[in-house]
C-alpha cells in the first residue's frame, strides 16, 4: 500500500509540474513578445492601441484573413509588424500599405517570431496597456477563436483617445 502511495504521489506532484510548466510557458511568452514590443523604436504606445503581428507563413486561412482585414481597414492606431516574410516589398503590396494610414514596422530579424512557439504560425494581436503594459491582451487568430477579427474591428471601430 505504502508503494502506490508513494508512487500515486510521484504521478499527482508530475502532473501539477506539468500543469504549471505549460501555463508558465504561455505566460512567458507573451511577457516576451510585450518586452520586446516595449523595446521597439517604431512603436509609440501612445498612438498605438493595437498591435497586430503577421507572419507571412504558417495557417493560410488565419493569415488570408488578417491580410484581408488590413487590406480593407487601416487605422492610425493601429500597428503592424511583419514577420517571417522573404520579400518586404511584396508584403508591402500585397497589404495595400503604399500609402498606410497605419504605420508598420518589417520584422527582418524575426524578433517577433519565434519558430520554437508553436503558436508562431497564427498572427497575433496585442491590446496595449499603456498604464501597465505587463498586463497587455494577447490574442491568438486560430481556427480556435473564429471571432478575432471581429473583435478587433469593434475594438478599433470603438477606441476613444
Amino acid at each position: 500500500m505504502k508503494f502506490i502511495n508513494g508512487f500515486t504521489a510521484k504521478i499527482v506532484l508530475l502532473f501539477i509540474f506539468f500543469l504549471l510548466g505549460c501555463g508558465s510557458r504561455g505566460e512567458s511568452v507573451n511577457q516576451d513578445l510585450i518586452q520586446d514590443l516595449k523595446n521597439l523604436t517604431a512603436f509609440d504606445s501612445k498612438k498605438h492601441k493595437v498591435v497586430l503581428i503577421m507572419p507571412s507563413s504558417g495557417c493560410s486561412g488565419c493569415i488570408a484573413a488578417v491580410e484581408e482585414f488590413v487590406r480593407d481597414n487601416k487605422f492610425p492606431s493601429l500597428f503592424l509588424i511583419l514577420t517571417n516574410s522573404v520579400s518586404q516589398k511584396d508584403a508591402v503590396y500585397r497589404l495595400n500599405l503604399v500609402n498606410p494610414l497605419c504605420d508598420y514596422f518589417w520584422d527582418s530579424n524575426k524578433t517577433f517570431y519565434d519558430s520554437k512557439d508553436s503558436e508562431a504560425i497564427y498572427p497575433k494581436i496585442v491590446y496595449w496597456n499603456d498604464g501597465d503594459w505587463l498586463n497587455s491582451r494577447v490574442v491568438i487568430v486560430k481556427p480556435e477563436n473564429p471571432n478575432a477579427m471581429v473583435e478587433l474591428w469593434d475594438y478599433l471601430i470603438n477606441l476613444k483617445f
